[in-house]
């Protein structure tokens, strides 16, 4: 349609009134871009070019879907940001007015549409607003306004609170917390996702309200619920919430916590980071049950928060946990990857695949484990500074790392990014007896010959080599040591521990292809890898959109 994306200066041109005046609410005309670098004035609707006259000869429902799924389009892509909720805000209002003003035809197909308008940021004009509010009709509303709102604005917008669909309340400084509560006090029919940001929150202040009920206890359909710096839970008990997000927050006890957590039963997708809680040990802590949760995220909390919660909670067997920054002070022996709490985690038990990435960067080494089967997945990252890293081997961190997962049970191994001391790896293959297929994926080229060495069979024919079942090797790149990798795959035949699949992932030159052609067994069988350079997930890990801390893939 030759639309780029609208570049918007907010006005109140459009809204209002012809013969009114703006008075000291006008501000700098509205303009946005159609392409070709062409800037519009929309107080007055162009004229339609000869691209757009052919649109037009569209029957004007079919321009109305064009409309409705460009908006989608805009908004669905401002999801992918941290900051999502505003950009779709943001997208929206500006889509919906750039619409309008191409012509005097696609102005009147906007303004049948009710879902162009329901959009609504409280921090724009009240002509604005209330246009808004009139061209949306009586459809959900979503709304962005700054906690508590400009007084007028709000007492304007408090007649459709039974509207409102999902609301984003934000401020950067509070005075009192009655004065943004006073704002949640309308019963939210419609009221499906709710996000407050209250930033600057200082957690060592105590705050005069403790467990506040909102919306009058009337939000029957909410579902996603994100708190970040907000003083206090509240007292609901949303049996309908399936997303809920807590960050940056005092939550003052573990107990208090799981309280809230007790009102929410059909709880799916639960994140718990920088959490801080007042000092003493959480005694007699109930029992909270997650039967329908599918993951879990929690991060930069002390070990002992963690403990503490994944002990008393009952996570189901099939899902996903995500934990990183599990504790706050320099980790060098990986006291919690050896806890209790962790090797009785049910869904630790059916894992077959594990993926290791070590990088070094800015001086500071980085580890993420991976692992997962099926129908479920596991993951823990932490980083120490190089100096810890030795004492963190000292304490034996691969032993630990294996201690917890099903080793036995572990028969798929990627190696990603591994910058570590290559002393590391026999205690790893050697923990791993199971093992049939090892994935490399050594950007650095220091790991390869070292693996390719571990693998290769012994000199004593008497000895059987590590990982007896190994019968698949794939090299993400092209071999940088093929003649190491030769000499692996030829011993480990003449001992009659085959290996039966070589996969390489880029094309290999003239001659790596003939060494390996040439020296190669006659029995294995070399081959073009797949194009996926990363371990296979099951579908629990897919994320919604907008999800901030979940390191995997977004739907």
């Amino acid at each position: 349609m030759g639309i780029t994306a609208p570049m918007l200066v907010t006005s109140c041109a459009d809204v209002l009134p012809q013969g009114t005046c703006a008075s000291s609410h006008t501000s700098t005309p509205l303009q946005f871009s159609l392409g070709h670098d062409t800037v519009f004035n929309p107080s007055s609707p162009i004229r339609p070019v000869a691209g757009i006259a052919q649109i037009n000869r569209l029957p004007p429902e079919l321009l109305g879907e064009i409309f409705t799924c460009l908006l989608s389009f805009f908004c669905s892509s401002a999801y992918e940001t941290k900051e999502h909720t505003w950009l779709c805000f943001s997208q929206s209002i500006q889509v919906s007015l750039a619409l309008s003003h191409v012509c005097r035809h696609w102005r009147a197909v906007a303004l049948t549409l009710p879902q162009l308008w329901s959009s609504i940021s409280a921090a724009s004009h009240p002509l604005a607003i209330f246009m808004r509010l009139g061209r949306s009709r009586d459809i959900p509303l979503d709304l962005c306004t700054q906690l508590p709102p400009d007084q007028a604005i709000w007492h304007a917008l408090h007649t459709d609170g039974y509207r409102i669909r999902s609301l984003y309340g934000h401020t950067t400084r509070i005075e009192d917390d009655n004065s943004v509560l006073s704002c949640l006090q309308f019963p939210a029919e419609r009221l499906e996702v709710l996000v407050l940001k209250l930033s600057h929150i200082n957690p060592s202040v105590p705050t005069k309200v403790t467990q506040p009920v909102l919306f009058q206890d009337h939000a029957p359909l909410l579902r996603t619920l994100i708190l970040q710096s907000v003083p206090w839970l509240p007292a609901n008990r949303f049996s309908t919430l399936t997303c809920l997000s807590i960050t940056h927050q005092f939550v003052g006890t573990l107990g208090s916590l799981f309280e809230f957590l007790s009102g929410t039963p059909n709880l799916e997708d639960l994140t718990l980071v920088y959490l801080l809680r007042r000092r003493g040990a959480d005694a007699d802590l109930p029992v909270v049950n997650f039967p329908r949760l599918r993951r879990l995220t929690i991060g930069d909390v002390p070990a002992a928060f963690a403990s503490n919660f994944l002990s008393s909670a009952r996570l189901p067997t099939s899902m996903a946990l995500y934990l990183f920054d599990i504790e706050r002070r320099p980790i060098s022996d990986l006291a919690f990857l050896r806890s209790e709490w962790m090797s009785a985690l049910p869904l630790l038990a059916g894992l077959t695949r594990l993926s290791l990435a070590i990088t070094d960067a800015d001086g500071i080494i980085a580890f993420s484990v991976t692992a997962a089967s099926s129908s479920s997945a596991f993951r823990v990252d932490w980083q120490v500074e190089p100096s810890l890293a030795v004492a963190q081997r000292r304490n034996g961190w691969v032993e630990s790392l294996l201690s917890l997962l099903p080793a036995a049970c572990i028969t798929e191994l990627w190696m990603d990014r591994w910058q570590f001391r290559d002393n590391d790896l026999e205690p790893l293959f050697r923990g791993l007896p199971s093992l049939n297929s090892v994935v490399i994926n050594d950007a650095c080229n220091n790991v390869e010959p070292c693996v390719f060495q571990l693998l290769a069979a012994p000199v004593d024919v008497s000895l059987s080599p590590l990982c007896p079942h190994l019968s698949t090797i794939r090299l993400i790149d092209r071999p940088s040591h093929p003649d190491a990798l030769v000499y692996t795959l030829e011993s480990r035949r003449l001992h009659g521990y085959p290996v039966q699949q070589l996969l390489i992932g880029t094309p290999l030159n003239t001659s790596q292809r003939a060494l390996l052609e040439i020296r190669s067994p006659p029995s294995i069988k070399i081959s073009r890898a797949g194009a996926s350079p990363s371990m296979t997930l099951p579908d629990i890990c897919f994320a919604d959109k907008g999800h901030v801390y979940w390191p995997w893939s977004i739907r």
